[in-house]
C-alpha cells in the first residue's frame, strides 16, 4: 500500500497537498527466476516540492496455496520512495525468491 505522501525532509514545505501519488498498475506479475519484480509509481498535481512516499509489502488474506510467504517467495519491502520537483515517475523494486518446485500455482502479495 502506498502509506502516505510527506514533504522530503531537507525541501520546503509542498505548496499544493493536490498532488496524488498511485500505482500505475493495479497489479503486476512477474516469474520468481526474474529474482526482482519493478513497481511503478505515478505522481499527479502541482508536482511543486519534492515528497516522500513510503511503500511496504504485506502478505495478502488469501488460502495458503495462493498466498505468497514473505521470507520464502519474497523479501519484505519498507521503504521510501522520492519523487524531486517536477518528477511524474518513480519505480522500486521487490526481490523474488527461487523455490525448488517444478510448478506452482500463482502466489500473490501486495505492496
Amino acid at each position: 500500500c502506498v502509506d502516505r505522501v510527506k514533504t522530503a525532509p531537507d525541501t520546503p514545505e509542498v505548496e499544493s497537498p493536490e498532488d496524488r501519488v498511485r500505482f500505475e498498475r493495479l497489479d503486476v506479475a512477474a516469474l520468481e527466476e526474474k529474482g526482482s519484480v519493478d513497481i511503478a509509481l505515478t505522481r499527479r498535481g502541482q508536482l511543486k516540492g519534492a515528497v516522500v512516499v513510503r511503500v511496504c509489502t504485506v502478505q495478502v488474506p488469501a488460502p495458503a496455496t495462493f498466498r505468497a510467504e514473505r521470507g520464502k517467495d519474497f523479501v519484505h519491502t519498507d521503504i521510501e520512495v522520492r519523487f524531486e520537483e517536477g518528477q511524474q515517475r518513480q519505480t522500486f523494486q521487490v526481490k523474488l525468491l527461487r523455490t525448488d518446485a517444478c510448478w506452482l500455482p500463482t502466489r500473490w502479495f501486495c505492496v
